[in-house]
């Protein structure tokens, strides 16, 4: 019975994995267009969670579900974040040529704000994933959670750092380190978000 009671253990485990490495694998294959990762993000959060920790309901229907309903909110959230990296990287080639002073702290202040703004991108893409309201009721709420809980917002910054300097080194690793990440996510952004549950039920 003990033997039969860790086999089973294991074949959780291993469906678990499962699981995570297909999410990883419907994102990135959602993500082909660059102007669809913010939906598929925001899908990826609400299969993680829903499948993951509420063990309610499968991957796939889970994850097409989320990616229909949050595509036109999550997409405009990732258009605007992807404009600014478009700026970013238009700026650092034509300042690449100049070595002042100058152009080296305009590069260096604008990577330092999209790197600063991911954290926030994302709880707002998990909020979307997890709410529905206007986008400017969104986008206030996920504004006030970051600025008053900058410690989680930190905690999210290393944690998105960490994962792109790996996927930076070794690429073959993002289908891991994708549904990894967002596992850890989960619960940082669900902490906040019960924060908008207490305030909205007084």
């Amino acid at each position: 019975m003990r033997k039969s009671g860790n086999s089973q253990a294991i074949m959780d485990k291993l469906s678990l994995v499962a699981d995570y490495l297909l999410v990883g694998v419907l994102w990135l294959l959602c993500s082909v267009p660059l102007v669809t990762t913010g939906a598929a993000t925001s899908a990826m959060y609400r299969t993680v969670y829903q499948c993951m920790f509420q063990k309610e309901g499968y991957v796939l229907g889970t994850f097409f579900k989320a990616f229909k309903q949050s595509f036109f909110q999550s997409s405009l959230i990732w258009t605007g974040y992807l404009v600014l990296a478009s700026s970013f990287l238009l700026n650092r080639q034509q300042l690449a040529g100049s070595y002042s002073l100058l152009s080296d702290a305009i590069q260096i202040v604008l990577g330092i704000c999209l790197l600063v703004l991911l954290p926030l991108v994302v709880l707002v893409l998990a909020y979307i994933a997890r709410f529905e309201d206007p986008l400017r009721i969104i986008l206030r709420n996920c504004g006030l959670l970051a600025l008053t809980h900058l410690g989680k917002m930190i905690q999210m910054l290393v944690l998105y750092t960490v994962v792109i300097v790996g996927i930076w080194l070794l690429p073959v690793f993002a289908l891991v380190l994708l549904p990894v990440v967002v596992k850890k996510t989960v619960p940082i952004c669900e902490s906040l978000f019960g924060f908008c549950t207490i305030e909205n039920a007084s």
